[in-house]
């Protein structure tokens, strides 16, 4: 008996370690397998539903080591996930629409990819595209579509592009409200009287003294002088149902694209706009000069009003088809007749750039998107949105939301020579005559703008590169006055915004002169 117990005792203990060291074996295994997997990097294997058989193995040159493409992400669902420790850049460009969006997406961006660079800068719908085809930017806000033209410079120089509807802005016309009590809506017709070229008041002509002892011919036509024009000056001449009201009018500069926006659509034609207004591009100025002034009526961009609506009134417009009054809706529903959209151009082969997808990801997101209303602007609808991100995800390429715009006849601005003769030919590589390129020059001064864009748009040094211009050399006083306050396509000078004040272009203007003359230390 003693021994079948001694047996007996023997086998318990033996089952004992047996359990123990199975106990030991589970729990030592996955650690040890942890330790290794994070040792080698291997990632461990993602577990598998009962009854599912475990993924393929990847296939040759597919593994770990090989890095291949970063993984994308569906745009609205997050960003592209980047290596934090890559170095690469993004480079945005265009109109001053949509600048705020892109700087304020950016700095977001940033916040985790901080070796991104992301370059935000402004050189106006058409300098832009000329970088955008160029090749040398990867964005372009644009405050028109493509022209014809542009695209097939993009084409030529191999650079498809992908276009999305970023948005909308607005004008809205203001008033004071004593004003808004009995013009709570106006019309185009009203506008149009209050605003066109013909309501400036002017001075007559003095008559030209005619010399002593001079005999007109007979068939001579007498020389018609213009006469005074006294304006419209007084609401009661605006519309013969409003009361007696010295009519005060605020606005824009009149090089701004909020002007040229309103110009079109108040007078039926671009630059037919009365230049007697007070102008101002700090819209909170503006703001500050009509309070207090009954009879006050002004146009400011919808994405830089302050309203306080105690002392200034929004009015409705009155297109034909009923007053509408401007909000985020009727912006985007494009019943608000005073409205465009805003785009952005994406350079379809640059998406495959990791940091580019993971930037235009991102932008697109939700939280990138916010940026439009924050900025200011108007969204566009949560279709637009998902147009733009199958576009962005299959590189859909060509006009999506377009049609090609009528294009503005060339303007061509003669430089004056010196009179040339025959013995003095022009010299080599010169053509008599010839023009300066001012969409050159006007890249030229962009570029040169190294800081350009601090609080409002303001501050920065005009660098080097603006005097290394050929083009510019070759410009006269009043073609750099007129490059630097309109720019390439009527909007204000790169770098500059809307904010660039009379006495900055004057100042320019003469230390260009200088150089011109000889000064080399103008620079």
């Amino acid at each position: 008996m003693n021994l079948i117990q001694e047996a007996e005792k023997n086998m318990r203990y033996l089952r004992q370690w047996l359990l123990l060291t199975i106990v030991l074996f589970i729990i030592i295994t996955p650690l040890a397998a942890y330790a290794q997997d994070d040792a080698t990097g291997t990632p461990e294997p993602t577990p598998t539903q009962e009854g599912e058989a475990p993924p393929e193995a990847p296939a040759e040159g597919e593994g770990p080591e090989d890095e291949g493409p970063v993984p994308t992400a569906v745009p609205g669902e997050g960003p592209t996930p980047v290596p934090f420790d890559i170095a690469a850049e993004v480079r945005v460009n265009g109109a001053a629409s949509g600048y705020e969006i892109s700087q304020a997406v950016a700095r977001l961006f940033n916040a985790d990819y901080p070796n991104v660079e992301i370059t935000v800068g402004v050189s106006g719908t058409a300098g832009g595209f000329d970088r955008f085809c160029n090749g040398e930017t990867y964005f372009n806000h644009a405050a028109r579509p493509i022209f014809e033209s542009e695209a097939t410079r993009c084409e030529e120089n191999g650079v498809a592009w992908i276009e999305l509807l970023l948005g909308y802005e607005g004008v809205v016309v203001a008033a004071h409200p004593e004003v808004a009590a009995f013009a709570a809506c106006v019309t185009t017709g009203q506008l149009a009287t209050a605003w066109s070229r013909a309501a400036e008041p002017t001075a007559a002509v003095e008559p030209t003294v005619t010399p002593e002892g001079y005999e007109a011919p007979e068939d001579e036509e007498p020389l018609a002088l213009p006469t005074a024009n006294p304006g419209v000056t007084n609401w009661n001449q605006v519309d013969a149902s409003f009361p007696d009201l010295p009519l005060l009018l605020f606005g824009d500069r009149t090089n701004a694209a909020v002007t040229d926006l309103f110009t079109e659509f108040a007078t039926g034609t671009q630059g037919d706009l009365r230049t007697d207004y007070i102008q101002n591009s700090r819209y909170q100025a503006l703001v500050d000069e009509m309070v207090g002034k009954p009879g006050a009526m002004g146009f400011f961009g919808f994405n830089y009003f302050s309203l306080n609506e105690e002392e200034l009134t929004l009015l409705e417009i009155d297109a034909g088809d009923g007053c509408v009054a401007p909000s985020a809706e009727t912006i985007a529903d494009g019943s608000y007749p005073l409205a465009r959209p805003i785009y952005l151009y994406v350079a379809a082969e640059q998406v495959d750039n990791p940091a580019v997808r993971a930037f235009v990801d991102f932008y697109f997101s939700e939280e990138g998107l916010a940026q439009v209303s924050e900025s200011g602007y108007f969204p566009a609808s949560e279709e637009v949105y998902a147009q733009d991100r199958d576009a962005i995800v299959n590189k859909v390429t060509g006009r999506a939301f377009t049609e090609a715009p009528p294009e503005p006849e060339p303007v061509v601005t003669p430089t004056p020579t010196p009179e040339a003769s025959e013995e003095t030919p022009p010299a080599e590589g010169e053509e008599s005559g010839a023009a300066p390129d001012l969409d050159a020059a006007a890249v030229a001064f962009a570029e040169s703008c190294a800081s350009c864009h601090g609080e409002g748009g303001q501050g920065g040094t005009v660098g080097p590169d603006l005097y290394a211009s050929e083009d510019v050399r070759a410009m006269s006083a009043d073609e750099i006055h007129d490059l630097i306050a309109n720019g390439i396509d009527g909007t204000a000078m790169p770098g500059f915004g809307d904010t660039l004040a009379a006495e900055v272009i004057d100042n320019l203007v003469a230390l260009l002169q200088s150089w011109q003359e000889g000064d080399d230390t103008a620079q």
